[in-house]
């Protein structure tokens, strides 16, 4: 329905006095209260990064304990121009064949086998090809695990006599070695006793979207259960030995997330009391007690396959469902419309990117690829071109996008690292009862976002916050649901316009929110890291020495940190675009009033 602007600003008089009776003791704070917060923004989260800026950074590395160094001598993990360091009680085993067991209190303390995964990704028909190695971090903002692994595209100059044919794939993962959950899953149907009882207890706790991962976390307590019987032994030698995530969050460290990173949390948690639950249902003589009552290793297998598995054409709003981690085709029937999910062995080392550099894809028998996207071949073309020069080949890291990228809670939260190179975030509106009418005006996380360079906001984000404005006058908040559904541009314009300024007053009252939630937060988290003391340390203890303590204590406090000050920072641009806002359209108003009145 389309509606001049004359009759539909004669008819929203009577209703825009009323919504106005609601806002104006706000707009008369703002009038009143009126400051520059942008000042205060930069002053305030400098602040918090004093602790953490470089220089101290570089001197509290330098107090950690020397490591040895050690080279490795498998074709593609890469030895010339890369270390990694191990622990000081690292044992000198390197493969499958290593005297200690997964099912030793030591493995927690053992470095990473990596050479041990080489060597049987190798055996198992694994190809890394075109100059693709494993390479160790030179650095990672998770100090639990100081043997952070990726990989890595080594570029030869262009004088080179082995140039890469970048159109090629990258990797190739060979069907046999990847864990999929529907295979795993049809193999208990069928010869577990128990199973539908443990299917039904998860769906009656609203986790039937988690069975997948389910599986997939059952599967990897028994391979660690076989010990080196496993055939996914070595791979579970490589993987770390702590995480970042949630599920290794100490109560303290839960304390200081934001209310809707904490939400997610409790996902997590309840995962983690829900799946030992189902899996004593489940009546399995490959499992002894020991395992069904081991927490720990409960948590860790949980953490392993959450961080890396991804999903196979799934459309769940809840995970990884971006085209990119989804392929079309995993070799499996079609009409099949159950969920799954895999883990690919070398493939879930790749780390996440927003502009990830690869992407994944199923042949029909099931095997994995990856291939670099043309974007990026262009790019390391003109980066080979201008190596004409240099000795030592660069190294170009391998990405893939996790999916969700809007959404930097569920990155902390389930994967355990922080990306503050996201432009787009998720406003963190949310609508308690959402409507098919919510969805269609664009009520997703992935839509509604604000810019983390200039604080603006999307369309979405504005005509979401309208809608339900308007349910107060429902004939309006039909009209312009049609308008909008419709791209009737006019009418849509036209009530944007008429309740612009109620609209950025409801979104300003959120900033507000969002700010003083997290404000409140790092005001706590600078408290602790000034009181951080044990024995001789006290509050005038060397700042660097309080940063070192404070991270042997809850190791992912400065994640989580990083996570809040880069959220405060977004939210008070967009803030600050709001206060400008509301300053022009109060203006307008007055000027309207003005005119009317003469």
């Amino acid at each position: 329905m389309s509606l001049g602007t004359t009759n539909l600003q004669y008819h929203t008089i009577g209703h825009a006095k009323r919504l106005r009776a609601l806002i104006l003791p706000v707009l008369f704070l703002i009038v009143v209260e009126w400051w520059n917060y942008d000042d205060d923004v930069v002053f305030f989260v400098s602040s918090f990064q004093i602790v953490t800026s470089t220089t101290m950074e570089n001197t509290y590395r330098s107090l950690r304990k020397e490591k040895k160094k050690k080279r490795l001598s498998i074709p593609w993990l890469e030895t010339s121009t890369a270390d990694f360091s191990s622990s000081e009680e690292s044992s000198s085993s390197s493969s499958s064949s290593s005297s200690s067991t997964t099912n030793s209190t030591e493995w927690w303390k053992e470095p990473r086998d990596m050479e041990g995964l080489a060597k049987w990704a190798t055996s198992k028909g694994v190809m890394m090809e075109n100059g693709v190695s494993l390479f160790p971090s030179s650095s990672t903002t998770d100090t639990t695990d100081t043997e952070d692994w990726n990989i890595r595209l080594l570029l030869p100059p262009q004088d080179s006599t082995t140039p890469i044919d970048l159109d090629r794939r990258l990797l190739f993962i060979p069907r046999e070695i990847i864990l999929n959950s529907l295979k795993i899953e049809e193999s208990f149907r069928h010869s577990v006793p128990g199973w539908k009882d443990a299917m039904d207890y998860i769906h009656s706790r609203n986790c039937g979207d988690q069975v997948a991962q389910y599986h997939l976390w059952v599967q990897i307590l028994m391979e660690w259960e076989r010990g080196t019987k496993s055939e996914w032994y070595p791979w579970i030698q490589s993987l770390p030995r702590t995480f970042s995530n949630a599920l290794y969050m100490d109560k303290v460290e839960l304390d200081f997330l934001p209310p809707y990173a904490w939400s997610l949390a409790k996902l997590q948690l309840l995962h983690l009391e829900i799946f030992p639950k189902a899996l004593k249902m489940m009546k399995m003589d490959t499992l002894s007690n020991d395992i069904l009552q081991n927490h720990e290793l409960h948590k860790w297998a949980l953490s392993v396959v959450f961080t890396r598995c991804w999903g196979v054409n799934d459309d769940d709003d809840d995970d990884d469902n971006d085209d990119e981690k989804n392929p079309t085709d995993d070799g499996r029937n079609p009409t099949d419309d159950r969920k799954t999910c895999h883990i690919a062995p070398i493939g879930d080392m790749l780390n996440h990117a927003e502009k990830a550099t690869t992407f994944l894809e199923y042949d029909t028998d099931g095997n994995c690829a990856f291939f670099m996207k043309q974007e990026m071949v262009k790019k390391a073309a003109m980066t080979t071109t201008t190596m004409a020069t240099t000795e030592q080949p660069q190294q170009q890291p391998l990405s893939l996008s996790y999916g969700r990228t809007t959404n930097p809670s569920r990155f902390l939260v389930l994967y355990g690292f922080v990306d503050t190179t996201q432009r787009h975030i998720f406003v963190q509106i949310l609508v308690t009862q959402p409507t098919i009418q919510h969805k269609n005006m664009g009520y997703n996380v992935d839509r509604m976002t604000l810019n983390t360079e200039d604080g603006t906001l999307t369309d979405e984000v504005w005509d979401v916050t309208l809608y339900s404005i308007l349910e107060q006058i429902p004939k309006f908040q039909e009209q312009f649901y049609t308008a909008r559904q419709s791209n009737d541009t006019v009418t849509t314009d036209i009530l944007r316009c008429q309740y612009r300024l109620e609209t950025s007053v409801v979104l300003k009252r959120h900033m507000d929110a969002k700010l003083k939630e997290l404000e409140d937060l790092l005001v706590r988290m600078d408290q602790l890291m000034m009181m951080a003391s044990s024995g001789s340390v006290t509050e005038t203890t060397n700042p660097i020495e309080r940063h070192t303590l404070l991270e042997e204590q809850h190791p992912r406090f400065f994640l989580i940190r990083q996570h809040n000050i880069f959220l405060y920072q977004a939210f008070a641009k967009a803030q600050s675009h709001l206060n400008h806002d509301i300053q022009q359209q109060l203006e307008l108003r007055k000027r309207e009033t003005a005119a009317v009145s003469g």
